[in-house]
């Protein structure tokens, strides 16, 4: 059987819209999560720009404020998924905490819907606290069936401070968009789930990180990971500082911080020359960050009251989040003029 909607009647009677109906054709066509096997299925989460502060904890009270979003709980492969909301704060009370270990509690957004026959006798969505075990090593609860997690609720022991929310709650997303994951963990998970092929690539997008994948793309097309990441601006400037002596700075450029690791090639193309005599003229590069690869002088000789043009080129790795400063040097022997431009092509690493 099809379904669409909305449809308008034309009998006063016709049509008519189930749950499972009015889901399958308004809910999961907007959605990413569709499998072979779970064709209206969908990733259950938050709406993106929900506040990671939506769960609050005051001294031993809990609060969940106003969210909404789609929960996926697969309770059948033709059940497709809900939209949620809440739309007033809801709050509880935090346990009391062990006296010697700490304890991770967590609060997911449970669905009920006994048209499905999941076991239960009044549709519904509702909050649920569950607490965990206090542990040297504490672990998270079991989940409660046809849920989504919202918030990990760190308890300290009696006395060494108070509980805390950590905002876990996944987000979801539109079809055909990436989709955002916090971990390499949680993007391997979603290949498993979801597959990939290339006719059907798997797009996710690293959020909320402090390390060097936090903002990158990664596609998957059934053989393998493929990251990508915004285009990052070469790095121009010129220098000519008139004669210098040897050891002179002859020019700088500072190369800006991005959030990812980068590759990148420092080529200078230079004149330089001496008012008398034929000898070396060279440029020597140096770095405040990273790691510099390859020759480091290149000397040309330039006639008696002449100039020569030469080039240089090396390979800089800059770590995420590091900012550098190239120095070029004079390293000519004696006293010389130095003209030219150094440029920074930037690529991922």
């Amino acid at each position: 059987m099809a379904h669409a909607w909305p449809l308008d009647s034309t009998d006063g009677t016709t049509p008519t819209y189930t749950g499972r109906a009015l889901r399958l054709a308004q809910v999961s066509p907007f959605l990413s999560g569709a499998t072979a096997d779970r064709p209206f299925g969908a990733r259950s989460g938050v709406r993106p720009g929900t506040s990671p502060h939506t769960v609050t904890v005051s001294g031993s009270t809990w609060t969940v404020h106003p969210c909404a979003g789609v929960i996926d709980p697969h309770l059948s492969a033709a059940a497709g998924p809900y939209s949620w909301a809440v739309a007033e704060p809801e709050s509880g009370t935090i346990p009391s905490a062990s006296q010697v270990y700490t304890r991770w509690d967590g609060i997911w957004l449970v669905l009920d819907d006994p048209a499905e026959s999941e076991g239960e006798t009044a549709p519904s969505a509702r909050i649920e606290y569950r607490a965990g075990q206090a542990s040297a090593t504490p672990t998270m609860p079991t989940a409660p069936e046809r849920s989504m997690v919202l918030a990990q609720v760190v308890v300290p022991p009696a006395g060494s401070g108070e509980p805390s929310a950590v905002w876990t709650a996944p987000q979801m997303s539109a079809a055909g968009a990436p989709i955002r994951v916090r971990s390499t963990a949680e993007a391997t998970a979603l290949l498993a789930t979801m597959g990939a092929s290339n006719e059907s690539p798997l797009w996710v997008e690293h959020i909320g990180e402090t390390n060097a994948l936090s903002g990158r793309l990664w596609r998957h097309d059934g053989t393998g990971w493929q990251t990508l990441a915004p285009a990052v601006a070469p790095v121009i400037a010129t220098f000519d500082n008139g004669k210098i002596a040897t050891g002179a700075v002859a020019g700088t450029v500072v190369i800006p911080a991005v959030p990812f690791p980068t590759v990148n090639v420092i080529s200078v193309l230079a004149t330089g020359g001496f008012d008398t005599g034929a000898r070396k003229v060279q440029i020597a590069l140096s770095v405040s960050a990273g790691t510099l690869s390859g020759r480091n002088l290149f000397p040309v000789s330039a006639p008696a009251a002449g100039w020569a043009t030469f080039a240089a080129q090396q390979r800089l790795v800059l770590p995420a989040n590091m900012a550098c400063t190239v120095t070029l040097k004079s390293a000519s022997d004696g006293p010389s003029y130095h003209i030219g431009s150094v440029a920074v092509h930037r690529t991922l690493n």
